[in-house]
């Protein structure tokens, strides 16, 4: 439930920090000026707004994976050395993974961080080399 949400990675309140300002403020700047006091950093709250954003909580933090963004032929000879439970953690297609529930979801939220921070940047290319261009191989 999202209360569930709410707590597991917000258990010092910010929620209800935000709650009873959010109306006091015009912009996110704003929001997070207002916000931000000993207790919780302007980063801190940043971050939480990303977390609900995103539909983020705690499980996610402690998930390993490995996407593989580019490699050489010393890269590719490492990964061939490693077990196979290590190897079930590393892919460069996120197609790869579609079986492994875990990394699906996690998948899902970089899709959706990566989605919104090409709307925030207003470059919508980025999303396309993030996730479509195959990975790099040099030698």
């Amino acid at each position: 439930s999202n209360n569930t949400l709410n707590k597991a990675i917000d258990p010092e309140g910010i929620a209800n920090l935000i709650k009873k300002n959010i109306n006091n403020s015009l912009t996110f700047s704003d929001l997070i000026n207002n916000l931000a006091n000993k207790r919780y950093s302007a980063s801190k709250i940043r971050r939480y707004i990303l977390y609900l954003l995103l539909n983020i909580d705690k499980f996610y933090h402690k998930q390993t994976y490995l996407r593989i963004l580019g490699i050489n032929t010393k890269g590719t000879l490492y990964i061939n050395s490693l077990s196979k439970d290590i190897k079930k953690l590393i892919f460069a297609n996120a197609n790869e993974q579609l079986d492994n529930e875990t990394i699906k979801n996690i998948l899902k939220i970089e899709l959706n961080a990566t989605m919104l921070y090409s709307i925030i940047s207003k470059n919508q290319n980025f999303f396309e080399n993030e996730f479509k261009y195959p990975i790099i191989k040099k030698e």
